[in-house]
């Protein structure tokens, strides 16, 4: 009796392990699509790094020194993160699409992330001038939300100014949405305007809209 409840035991451990990759087979890679790894991020509540990686693909909608966004052709999105010198995602541009292994973890700012810092993480150039997925047009009156974390978004909505930071403000019907103070945003923007504005939506004290280059924001017609 013993023995079989032994074997028993035994079998439940294996299959409660291999359920649940991020205790299992550490330093395998295994390919994911970006809702796959949201989708393991949350339930195996993740938030911070570890040996498990993952490899997935997406086109880049922005680029800086030690982050970078992709989305899918079904425009699901997730940050890429690397806060070492060994990757420089200013190497890539909005269209590249790349193939992406690191660590997927849940930040504590709010943020879907793949961690390209641990070991055997990479970024590699697929093909250049992808085109880019359709956006999610956020209707008036709605702001930007973690549910639409790493999405390409597009508004159209009233131009306010600067807040005290510098992050350009607009109005989406009575909701404040704000765009990043680094953003490559029009020189003349002129306030009590509408503009439609196309960006990704990140994180930096609040989700706010990322605009890699100015042309991505046109007066409304």
């Amino acid at each position: 009796m013993k023995k079989v409840l032994l074997v028993l035991s035994i079998a439940v451990l294996i299959l409660a392990l291999t359920g649940c990759p991020g205790w299992f087979n550490f330093g395998d890679v295994q390919k994911m699509t970006i809702p796959e790894i949201i989708e393991w991020i949350d339930t195996n509540e993740a938030t911070d790094v570890s040996e498990f990686l993952v490899e997935t693909e997406g086109i880049v909608t922005y680029a800086y020194s030690y982050y970078a966004y992709i989305v899918d052709a079904e425009n699901n999105g997730i940050m890429l993160r690397s806060d070492s010198s060994v990757i420089d995602f200013r190497d890539f541009n909005p269209g590249d699409k790349i193939s992406v292994v690191g660590s997927p973890y849940f930040s504590k700012y709010g943020e879907y992330r793949l961690d390209t810092d641990t070991p055997g993480g990479t970024a590699t150039l697929i093909e250049k001038n992808v085109a880019l997925p359709d956006p999610y047009v956020l209707p008036a009156g709605e702001g930007l939300t973690v549910g639409l974390f790493g999405k390409l978004v597009q508004l159209t909505a009233r131009y306010d100014g600067t807040d005290s930071y510098g992050h350009h403000t607009f109005n989406n019907g009575g909701v404040t949405v704000t765009v990043f103070k680094y953003s490559d945003m029009p020189s003349d923007l002129a306030t009590n305007t509408t503009y439609t504005i196309m960006g990704v939506v990140g994180q930096s004290y609040g989700y706010k809209l990322f605009v890699w280059d100015k042309s991505y924001v046109l007066p409304a017609e």
